[in-house]
């Protein structure tokens, strides 16, 4: 196992502008926040040195949050990679040349003004980066937009739905019993609030596991996680079978030409 993980989330906020009907966010509990930049500041420095991806988004949209230049700033040069996902809306004149800046951009295609702005981000990339993807779901009816975007992204992902009643994980697909979970050995999950999650899949994270009183390295490495490990699948992990892939859909890779 990892002695710090690979890849770390670390939410913004769990604000949202929109609120789309598959969205988990309609059962979560917490209250909405935006994460304190010196909090920020002090995850990214830990992350430092131990060659990281970055994922400054969760459960809201980060473009919310009134400091997201100062924060994403901070991050740069201090983390492997970043990788982002938006739905789009607040893509403007004013951080399209900070976005250009990230590894890989996922931009959620819901209507024709997400692809308004997806088009606004495709003209101030650099020549060898971010990956661009557009994201649809498949029961949208934004689905007829493919086409659109299709020669214009690196890669367009069709999801499929994947929450029932607020609960992520099943997608009634007949799958082997799986042993281990890669996201347990190589990601974390940080709330706003500092409060950790397992998983990305796990909306409602565990109030006793905060990097506020701890560090990344002492969760990761801690008592409570190293039980879940052990326990793996327990109750909250059984009822999922994301690790099969199946709720990812399908993609659709194409060369964009810059």
């Amino acid at each position: 196992m990892n002695k710090f993980p690979k890849r770390v989330t670390i939410e913004m906020t769990n604000d949202c502008n929109l609120s789309c009907i598959m969205c988990p966010r309609h059962f979560m509990k917490d209250t909405v926040g935006y994460i304190k930049y010196d909090l920020w500041c002090e995850l990214i420095d830990e992350c430092k040195g131990e060659s990281v991806t970055l994922l400054p988004f969760w459960r809201g949209e980060s473009l919310l949050h009134p400091q997201f230049g100062e924060l994403i700033d901070y991050a740069l040069g201090r983390v492997k990679a970043v990788q982002f996902a938006t739905n789009g809306t607040f893509i403007n004149e004013e951080n399209v040349s900070l976005l250009s800046k990230f590894d890989f951009i996922s931009i959620s295609i819901h209507n024709e003004a997400a692809v308004n702005k997806l088009d606004l981000l495709l003209k101030h990339l650099h020549k060898d980066k971010p990956e661009i993807q557009a994201s649809f779901v498949e029961s949208e009816k934004s689905c007829e937009l493919i086409d659109a975007v299709l020669e214009k992204v690196d890669r367009v992902r069709i999801y499929k739905m994947h929450t029932n009643n607020g609960v992520y994980g099943k997608s009634n697909v007949e799958l082997s019993r799986q042993e281990s979970c890669a996201k347990l050995m190589n990601d974390i999950v940080i709330a706003c609030d500092g409060t950790v999650s397992r998983c990305c899949y796990l909306w409602e994270t565990n109030k006793s596991l905060s990097v506020v009183s701890s560090s990344i390295y002492d969760v990761w490495n801690g008592t409570h996680y190293r039980e879940i490990r052990r326990s793996y699948p327990d109750a909250l992990c059984e009822r999922c079978d994301q690790w099969g892939g199946e709720t990812l859909g399908k993609t659709i890779e194409k060369t964009r030409v810059n």
